[in-house]
């Protein structure tokens, strides 16, 4: 273990632990790759419209989004869809930020990022069991699983409470 002398007193530098490395990186890397499909989404949809999110016209799946649209008792309109995706990526653009932000600060101690992806963490992992019962995947278990580990590992773990600790 390294020290820092500072005002006269000798402070242990601590290394910051693998898993908080890790995490940090998994929400980094999420929130760029949430920002990319959020810009790519939005040019698609200026350029294509809201077809062109889902391959056209023909394609089955805009079909099957139309078709539940109308099912749910809502009429098809593509000027309104169209400005309720736009705002939805912009929603998830400026969350995508502070997500990154929050990664990133995870790596410079920062208790608040530690504190705030916590929280996201349960809050998606609350999100996610949720979704199990609508749409049941092994794939939303394991986020489910993953999501929770998170969050227990960075509220839990003494290594990770340890090196958060305000230093006097």
């Amino acid at each position: 273990m390294k020290k820092k002398i500072e005002n006269d007193k000798i402070i242990p530098i601590k290394k910051t632990p693998l898993g908080v490395s890790i995490i940090s990186a998994v929400f980094i890397i999420f929130s760029l790759y949430l920002i990319v499909s959020s810009i790519v989404s939005m040019a698609v949809l200026s350029k294509s419209g809201v077809r062109g999110l889902f391959g056209g016209e023909s394609s089955s799946k805009f079909q099957e989004f139309r078709l539940a649209l109308e099912n749910g008792g809502m009429e098809y309109n593509e000027s309104n869809l169209a400005g309720l995706i736009n705002l939805g990526m912009i929603i998830t653009i400026i969350f995508s930020v502070f997500l990154f932000i929050s990664g990133l600060y995870l790596l410079f101690r920062k208790n608040w990022a530690r504190i705030s992806l916590i929280t996201l963490s349960y809050i998606f992992a609350f999100l996610n069991f949720a979704g199990l019962f609508a749409n049941p995947t092994i794939i939303s278990v394991i986020y489910l699983v993953i999501e929770v580990a998170i969050g227990t590992y960075l509220l839990r773990n003494k290594e990770v409470k340890l090196i958060f600790r305000k230093q006097i």
